[in-house]
């Protein structure tokens, strides 16, 4: 069984399809782009670059080593989730779905069965809202980690500590509809702009999960610490940040499809200033 569907687009219209052929088994045999890209039985291209180095440095900058200076680097990865909402297997023509309504007078009873469903029909062309799509280039979430700490000890049992630390994420999942309209004053109908509206002219809403998120952290970090001594420990951390994403979570989707910096802004988790304290 041979079919196509479109999984991407780009901003002037034409669509990228994805062939597949698959024998009578569960395990797609073979996959590839038109453009002759493939993505084998994963149905998404797999990375092997995911260089994740980590550094750290201390630094003792008084004789007395009551003073020290301290920094770090890590870059870190996510797997992306490639189930759920992204399964392939959930659209036409693979999966389908059938509501049955009865009346007053019922013309459905369980004690009959359930009707039989339509068959299915791999030239079914996709219509309506689809929301099963991945991008089969579909990258690991990538986070950098940045700090600074310098700790200044005072006595035998107190530690003060003043911290810069910093987070840059990229390629976080998100969605994104690549069946959107674009903007276009004077235009009574907006469906008529839907860039796949030449090949699929019922198909509207297009919601891929693409790994194309960004966020950006920033934070001073306070902390005062009295060890633990003579039956009594307390803790205390003032933290202020800033957070600032595109996306916040995979199932928020931009506003505008075409340029994700519109969408800049506060993250949903923002938290700006924290402080807890801890006694023992």
């Amino acid at each position: 069984m041979t079919s196509s569907l479109p999984t991407s687009s780009s901003t002037t219209g034409s669509p990228t399809l994805i062939r597949w052929r698959s024998a009578w088994s569960s395990r797609v045999r073979n996959a590839k782009f038109a453009s002759g890209l493939d993505v084998d039985r994963a149905l998404r291209v797999t990375n092997y670059l995911d260089f994740g180095p980590r550094l750290g440095l201390a630094w003792s900058v008084l004789a007395d080593n009551r003073l020290v200076l301290r920094a770090g680097y890590g870059m870190f990865y996510n797997t992306p989730l490639t189930g759920g909402s992204s399964q392939m297997t959930r659209n036409i023509p693979f999966g389908i779905a059938q509501s049955f309504t009865t009346t007053l007078l019922p013309t459905l009873r369980l004690r009959e069965g359930i009707p039989a469903l339509p068959p299915l029909n791999p030239g079914t062309l996709p219509s309506g809202a689809l929301g099963s799509t991945f991008d089969p280039i579909l990258r690991d979430g990538r986070g950098q980690n940045w700090n600074l700490n310098l700790q200044r000890q005072i006595g035998t049992d107190l530690l003060v500590e003043a911290a810069y630390v910093r987070s840059r994420g990229t390629r976080p999942l998100m969605n994104q509809n690549l069946n959107q309209a674009p903007a276009r004053l004077g235009v009574t109908n907006s469906d008529i702009n839907r860039p796949y509206i030449a090949v699929l002219p019922a198909l509207r809403a297009v919601t891929q999960v693409t790994s194309r998120g960004q966020s950006w952290h920033n934070s001073m970090q306070l902390k005062f610490t009295k060890r633990y001594a003579r039956d009594f420990m307390f803790l205390a951390s003032y933290t202020l940040s800033k957070t600032i994403d595109i996306a916040s979570d995979v199932e928020n989707a931009t506003l505008e499809a075409y340029n994700f910096n519109l969408d800049r802004g506060l993250a949903n988790f923002d938290t700006r200033r924290l402080f807890a304290a801890a006694c023992l």
